[in-house]
This record gives C-alpha cells, sequence and structure tokens, in this order.
C-alpha cells in the first residue's frame, strides 16, 4: 500500500495486536500494527511521513529524533559540529534494539545550525515479501531502560567469538 503502510495476510484471529513492531529481514524494525481485522492487519511505518522517533546513532554515540520522509527513509537532525558519517549505524532502541539500517546521504550548510542525515534500511522497501511481527505489543520503555539496550548492545553486537585465531588464517579455513 502506499504511503509507507504494509498490509499484511495475518490478522487479530492469528494473534496479531495492535502495537507489535513488525521487522523485515529478520532484525530491522519497520513500524509497529495499528490497526488488526481478523485476518489481515495495517501496519505503519516508522519512515511514514510525519512519524517520530527515538534513535541512537552508533559513531557519535547519540540519542537524537527522527522524522520519517516516506519511501523508506528516515530524516534525523543533529546538531553541526557532531560528527556523523555515512555508514553510521541508527537503531530503535525504543523496539528492543532493533537496528533500522545506516546513514546514506548527509546534508549540512554552514548558515544551518543543523545537519540532517538520511537513512535508510538494508533491505528496500519495495523488494519485502516477508515480514515478521512481534508477538505482544512492546511497552513503553524509560530513558533508563534505552541507555541499558545501548549499553549492553554496544558490548556485543559487533563483535563475536573467533575460533582458534592464533593457529588459524582465513586462508587455510577455505
Amino acid at each position: 500500500t502506499p504511503y509507507d503502510t504494509l498490509l499484511i495476510d495475518r490478522g487479530s484471529a492469528d494473534g496479531v495486536v495492535i502495537g507489535a513492531i513488525v521487522y523485515a529481514g529478520g532484525a530491522i524494525a519497520i513500524g509497529e500494527i495499528v490497526q488488526t481485522y481478523p485476518h489481515s492487519a495495517l501496519a505503519r511505518l516508522v519512515s511514514s511521513p510525519g512519524v517520530r522517533a527515538t534513535a541512537y546513532i552508533f559513531g557519535p554515540n547519540i540519542f537524537i529524533g527522527t522524522e520519517g520522509m516516506g519511501g523508506g527513509v528516515l530524516r534525523v537532525t543533529v546538531p553541526e559540529g557532531i560528527p556523523i558519517m555515512v555508514g553510521d549505524v541508527v537503531v530503535l532502541p525504543a523496539v528492543g534494539m532493533g537496528a533500522y539500517g545506516e546513514i546514506v546521504n548527509i546534508e549540512s550548510s554552514e548558515s544551518s545550525p543543523e545537519q540532517y542525515a538520511y537513512v535508510t534500511t538494508p533491505v528496500p522497501l519495495s523488494a519485502l515479501r516477508l515480514v515478521r511481527v512481534s508477538a505482544h505489543a512492546l511497552p513503553s520503555i524509560s530513558y533508563e531502560a534505552a541507555v541499558q539496550e545501548i549499553q549492553s548492545a554496544t558490548s556485543t553486537r559487533f563483535s563475536f567469538t573467533v575460533p582458534d585465531a592464533g593457529t588459524t588464517t582465513p586462508q587455510e579455513q577455505e
């Protein structure tokens, strides 16, 4: 459907509830269920024009507000002087650390006290065929809980265990 909404083929008879988070590609939080019917449900995407959310940007490590621009694009407004880069990962802590995407473009002007970063998902919304819907509506979280989510993600999100790294090279594993 247009305007950054999804009509999914599961509804209240299947356990879909209003406020449930909708994920694309496994862990990319893209929106929430706003209406249910017995055999279908309507999801409003966080990128819908005018939808506002709170995000966290890894890199400058800041919480920042977002605004949906349509077409799967979020715009974040960051004060000039805070270093942001194309490729910085953006997450939505209010939905259990659901990653949204990464910064793909930055607009900045010397005459403006703000810079605008545009964020898209790694999976184009037009390519979606399947989504995952959380089993329950997620409750609102506090700032303190969001900070704990970020701290937890920071310590585990970008690391993994390398088996016997001292004796095996990538070429030997092939």
